[in-house]
């Protein structure tokens, strides 16, 4: 008898580790995603990654004022200052294999009052491109047009901290769309 219970509780034990180290292995995973952020007081538009995962589930690693861009396409409209920025973007759902796997975040478009800021599809919060990856996007309202500032993120090692690089340019943009495309010069009262 006493056998019968060691052996039903060494086989009760076995059954439950198994378990328990099952569900921990199919819990890791991330779905790659992005926030956005359109601040008129503030004069900026920014773009940073919001990414869900298994450590946190239920919660979307969202800063206050951000909001998350749903699956699927985006079209967005912000002012910032005298500008009217308009994004398009693409946010697919975790599938398929390698950097599709997780999901993933494209920009199609960002124009300023017009003026195209990203002439290529970009690839945005992907690590799979042979450069680092695209982390956060900023658009701030300038006297004669507006700064993109752009940030990688790069990771030397798994051991260190990932480092942030940034690059802001100053770009001209016309107050009036149409006198951009035209080259008309603006009016003055």
């Amino acid at each position: 008898m006493r056998v019968l219970t060691l052996a039903l509780g060494l086989r009760f034990a076995i059954t439950f580790l198994l378990v328990v180290v099952s569900r921990i292995a199919l819990a890791d995973w991330t779905i790659a995603g992005a926030q956005f952020l359109c601040d008129q007081k503030h004069q900026v538009f920014q773009l940073i990654p919001s990414d869900q995962n298994s450590w946190d589930v239920g919660t979307v690693n969202g800063r206050p004022g951000f909001k998350r861009l749903k699956t699927g396409d985006s079209n967005l409209i912000c002012r910032v200052g005298a500008y009217s920025v308009q994004a398009k973007m693409f946010v697919w759902s975790p599938g398929g294999n390698n950097c599709e796997a997780a999901g993933g975040v494209r920009i199609k478009s960002i124009r300023v009052n017009g003026v195209e800021l990203f002439p290529q599809i970009t690839e945005f919060n992907q690590d799979c491109n042979s450069g680092p990856p695209l982390q956060k996007i900023e658009v701030h309202a300038e006297a004669q047009g507006v700064s993109l500032k752009k940030c990688f993120v790069t990771r030397p090692g798994r051991v260190e901290a990932p480092k942030e690089e940034c690059n802001s340019t100053a770009i001209h943009v016309a107050l009036h769309p149409e006198r951009q495309k035209t080259n008309i010069p603006e009016r003055r009262p």
